[in-house]
């Protein structure tokens, strides 16, 4: 059975041991529709070699968080199943240097979400997502805002599925990044 709770820095090393890694074997392509006149299509393309994304090796770990950021108002949850470490997910206040759907107090940020390769497709994910849901309905917020990137095709169709808006393409978000430059930044949102 999953149980998801709220954790404190002394659980985060249960929480960086949860892989986010995933394969990458299709993406969405960012089309112009009309010249760009009429918007942006995204089409969902195989890629010719597959890749993995976010391996544990170059994953921030979750302890240097406390080094960057007042954790104090946020909220960190774990995932087990039968005592064992399955999933994660940290939500917190719009802080000024986050990218977020809208540029207003009342947002809150989903900062981090992750499954276990083996637990995924069986609600771990869902679960997480509600708690964080929970977390920013009962201080207020009334939008909860998430980031992904166009080449992470699982979770756009989790927080589509979930009653998440796309509400923000940002084709050159990363450009100041060699190793993900060719990605493009898709802001989902969910109004609480």
């Amino acid at each position: 059975m999953i149980v998801v709770e709220q954790i404190s820095s002394e659980r985060f090393g249960a929480y960086s041991g949860i892989s986010p890694e995933f394969t990458v074997t299709s993406v969405f392509e960012c089309d112009f529709v009309s010249g760009g006149s009429g918007g942006l299509l995204l089409r969902e393309k195989p890629v010719s070699t597959p890749y993995v994304k976010y391996d544990l090796a170059h994953d921030e770990n979750t302890r240097d968080w406390a080094k960057r950021y007042d954790l104090g108002t946020w909220g960190i949850f774990l995932a087990t199943d039968d005592g064992r470490p399955v999933g994660g997910a940290a939500v917190c206040p719009r802080m000024p240097d986050m990218v977020a759907s809208q540029p207003t107090d009342g947002v809150a940020v989903l900062f981090d979400i992750r499954v276990a390769p083996a637990h995924r497709g069986r609600g771990v994910g869902t679960a997480l997502l509600k708690r964080c849901i929970e977390w920013a309905k009962d201080r207020g917020h009334k939008v909860l805002s998430i980031e992904t990137q166009n080449n992470n095709v699982p979770a756009c169709r989790f927080y589509a599925k979930a009653g998440c808006e796309l509400a923000d393409i940002r084709r050159f978000a990363y450009a100041h990044c060699p190793e993900c430059a060719h990605e493009a930044m898709l802001i989902w949102q969910l109004t609480l």
